[in-house]
């Protein structure tokens, strides 16, 4: 997995940003490929943000509070 991993990420592509964002990427080798040897790790830390998703994603479906109470509501909690 190494390997391919340094292969890929050793392509040049001779444009400037993207080149720029491979580099970065394969700096960042060890960390990413840290799940490899602890399948135990989490693919992101940020539970407070997927906590706040779901309430966010059920405002946007609803397009959010219909009457002044509910704005209200929101406002409250």
């Amino acid at each position: 997995m190494e390997a391919g991993f340094d292969q890929l990420f050793a392509t040049q592509t001779g444009y400037a940003d993207l080149d720029q964002c491979i580099a970065k990427t394969r700096d960042e080798k060890i960390p990413l490929l840290l799940v490899l040897q602890y399948p135990e790790l989490p693919l992101h830390n940020n539970a407070s943000e997927l906590a706040v998703r779901q309430r966010v994603r059920k405002r946007d479906v609803s397009f959010g509070p219909r009457t002044q109470e509910g704005c209200m509501a929101g406002i409250l909690s």
